[in-house]
């Protein structure tokens, strides 16, 4: 089976982050799970995941924390908030902050799958994009040099 990608969960709670890394690696994802933010943000920096999932309210450090974390710098990554406690508030503020997506519980598992398929299909395109543009850039920067020479 071909891997899909690397997929962080951050979830307090052990028989979550157990159901979602069962319904995921079933689906081809690599999966490391993390029970607290402070776990999440070594992970992170150990492992360099394509997307994160992650509860929006825990003990140590919160979410929308872990979401500022997750989605500054060069090795962002894109952040999918899941909570039992939605609002609409919340779910504007994740957006708002850079969230992907915002998932309520319970998950729905069809639902759940396809928020990380898309998630997946963008971080493809912006990958394509980047190279694309790096071979355009090659293109015209060896262009540039051979067809300057000759004037």
């Amino acid at each position: 089976m071909n891997i899909k990608g690397n997929i962080l969960v951050v979830d307090d709670e052990r028989p979550q982050r157990e159901i979602l890394k069962t319904i995921l690696e079933d689906e081809g994802y690599v999966v490391h799970t993390a029970g607290s933010g402070r776990d999440a943000l070594e992970l992170f920096r150990n492992t360099t995941p394509d997307l994160i999932l992650t509860d929006l309210k825990m003990p140590d450090i919160d979410g929308m924390n872990l979401l500022n974390s997750f989605t500054r710098g060069p090795n962002s990554s894109p952040v999918i908030i899941m909570t039992a406690y939605g609002t609409i508030n919340s779910a504007v503020e994740a957006m708002k902050n850079g969230a992907f997506d915002y998932l309520t519980k319970p998950l729905e598992k069809d639902e759940l799958l396809i928020t990380v398929k898309r998630a997946f299909e963008k971080l493809n395109l912006e990958k394509e994009n980047r190279i694309l543009r790096q071979e355009l850039e090659e293109r015209f920067r060896i262009e540039g040099i051979v067809g300057s020479h000759g004037s």
